[in-house]
């Protein structure tokens, strides 16, 4: 079974350059404001491939919206610009790098790392994605994505980055989905679960139910847990939902006239075929009363003849 082994983090938040290994059963513990969620949200963005249909952010600590402490709603691009309130940033612009280590407790299938390349800057409103990998046979860490310049570490440019680890697992052992989460997703649960159908349906399934369970309230009560977490979302558009009866009332009165009508074409096509039996009748009355009188007329001229 792949098991989570390795967060990778570089200017994330308030993580600069961080490697965590974990293993086992993992906790997150610690006072408010202290990182939890950046470390949950971390790990949330590289499971969906930071595709917004899904992502919850902070949600444990207010639902994704303004959490209790009163801070502002959280994104990607103040993770990766470092944000501490409305207006102040740790970083002015950022690349960053954020992945994930797997490893197979039974050492069969080789080794997985998936993560995302972003850029963010103050003056743009949201982040540009610039890789959604996949790495198989490395466990990929902050040395994998940083270069040393004057003995200080800086993010290094990601056509570096990629062409390293293409360098260090081979071509055919790296992917990237830059422009499509849902492929992304698909492609690593191919690796992290072969036994799984890995369809588009499945993905969205997959990333619906890792947000849930990392973003899980337990101040729910029975009947939002299940609309949340169990039931589809499917609202009803009321004015929709109108029309579509208007409709359907439209069509049933539409079939009650047309049965009529075929019910009055059938009256008509039984009285036309009677009038075609007759018009029948007639004809051939009228022929065998004609070939009545030319035999007729025939016996007498022979007669007259034989006189």
């Amino acid at each position: 079974m792949m098991e989570l082994r390795h967060l990778t983090m570089v200017n994330w938040h308030l993580f600069d350059i961080e490697d965590i290994e974990v293993g086992g059963h993992i906790g997150v513990l610690g006072e408010n404001r202290s990182g939890k969620s950046t470390v949950l949200d971390m790990a949330q963005v590289v499971l969906t491939g930071a595709n917004r249909n899904f992502m919850r952010l902070n949600a444990v600590a207010g639902d994704g919206a303004a959490g209790r402490t009163g801070s502002p709603k959280r994104n990607v691009v103040g993770y990766c610009l470092g944000a501490l309130g409305e207006e102040e940033m740790r970083r002015q612009e950022a690349r960053t790098y954020v992945a994930l280590g797997f490893e197979d407790s039974e050492g069969v299938r080789p080794a997985l790392s998936i993560g995302l390349a972003l850029e963010a800057r103050t003056s743009e409103s949201s982040e540009t994605v610039l890789a959604r990998f996949v790495v198989i046979g490395k466990i990929l860490k902050t040395a994998d994505f940083v270069e040393i310049r004057d003995h200080r570490r800086y993010p290094a440019a990601w056509d570096d980055v990629r062409a390293n680890i293409i360098a260090a697992v081979g071509q055919d052992a790296f992917a990237n989905h830059r422009d499509r989460p849902t492929d992304y997703v698909r492609e690593y649960m191919r690796h992290l679960m072969p036994h799984l159908p890995y369809g588009e349906q499945n993905a969205a399934a997959l990333q619906k139910a890792i947000v849930n369970a990392m973003t899980l309230n337990q101040h729910y009560t029975a009947t939002q847990f299940v609309r949340r977490f169990i039931l589809e979302e499917n609202p009803i558009r009321v004015g929709e939902l109108r029309e579509s009866i208007q409709t359907y009332r439209n069509i049933n009165a539409t079939i009650v006239t047309m049965r009529r009508k075929l019910d009055a074409l059938k009256g008509l096509q039984a009285v036309l075929a009677g009038f075609a039996q007759a018009l029948h009748r007639k004809a051939l009355e009228e022929w065998i009363a004609a070939r009545a009188n030319w035999l007729a007329a025939r016996a007498a001229i022979m007669t007259s003849r034989g006189n």
